[in-house]
């Protein structure tokens, strides 16, 4: 039975917004059970919201949301932390994610924006589930993966949400994307976005610097956002068959590596890792140089 496809009307949308409301529900009863359990479960969160968005009319959306929503809360009552953590965050950034989508934005915008939004989301509503239900939901995640004696650990708070939500929003997208062509969306502008996530990447990755100063959560959270950008530009190379740009993109790690031992020792504590950015910097920089100099080969043929 085919599940994605459109459907214009209200009547032929109930049936796919209560399965996926169903799947919503479910989730959150059994991510209550663990939080280790939570961490793998949520991953599907977005992708229902995304679903919904693809298939049905805008309009409609909103009558789902409350729905999914409104009734987790309902039968999740003995967690309802769980509900407003995961299920609240999950459903708005699987809208944007199939919003985005669904008006033909590029893959690596509506990827990062939903991603974003599920981070901010996520982290603003910690000290609310804090307040309400007087539960440390962080110090319960680190007494769970057993880093509660880690002393900064909660360094890498901001960083470890986008992670999680980075891979709820990818796991949506790769499940999704197989069916957008049955939408009519296709990837438009490409090089416009190319050129546009090489400068923002590079950007980012040069923001670290003064955060590292000013605040190391936010540097860390930086450099996950421009190592995004630089993952994202090192596939697209080798999917277009671009091996020659890997050769600069090596010795950029080679010379990282060599960077961290010799400014390990110089600076803050639990802070080297934020070196990896001179490595993302350099894939949206070598990016942006290929970029120019294949279209200058072009103007002269």
């Amino acid at each position: 039975m085919k599940l994605i496809y459109e459907r214009k009307t209200l009547t032929k949308s109930i049936p796919l917004m209560a399965l996926m409301a169903a799947i919503n529900i479910i989730v959150a009863e059994l991510a209550g059970l663990s939080p280790i359990v939570s961490l793998f479960l949520i991953l599907v969160l977005p992708l229902t919201s995304a679903v919904v968005e693809l298939c049905c009319k805008d309009r409609y959306f909103p009558i789902y949301a409350v729905a999914t929503f409104g009734l987790s809360l309902a039968l999740t009552f003995w967690n309802l932390e769980t509900t407003i953590f995961y299920v609240l965050p999950s459903i708005v950034t699987g809208y944007i994610f199939g919003l985005l989508a669904k008006h033909k934005i590029p893959v690596v915008w509506s990827i990062i924006a939903a991603t974003l939004a599920q981070t901010a989301m996520s982290y603003a509503l910690i000290p609310l589930v804090n307040f309400i239900f007087q539960v440390d939901i962080i110090l319960t995640f680190k007494t769970a993966l057993g880093l509660k004696e880690m002393t900064y650990v909660d360094t890498m708070i901001p960083s470890f949400i986008f992670v999680i939500s980075l891979i709820q929003v990818s796991l949506s997208q790769l499940i999704v994307s197989q069916e957008l062509q049955k939408f009519g969306i296709k990837e438009i502008d490409k090089a416009v976005s190319e050129n546009i996530s090489s400068g923002i990447g590079l950007g980012i990755s040069l923001l670290i610097i003064p955060f590292y100063f000013i605040s190391l959560d936010f540097a860390y959270l930086f450099l996950m956002i421009a190592l995004y950008f630089a993952i994202y530009k090192t596939f697209m190379f080798v999917y277009e068959g671009k091996y020659l740009w890997l050769i600069p993109i090596g010795l950029s790690i080679v010379v990282n590596i060599i960077l961290v031992a010799t400014l390990n020792q110089y600076m803050k504590v639990a802070s080297s890792f934020l070196l990896l950015g001179f490595t993302s910097a350099c894939i949206c920089l070598i990016s942006i140089i290929f970029s120019y100099l294949n279209k200058k080969k072009e103007k002269i043929q």
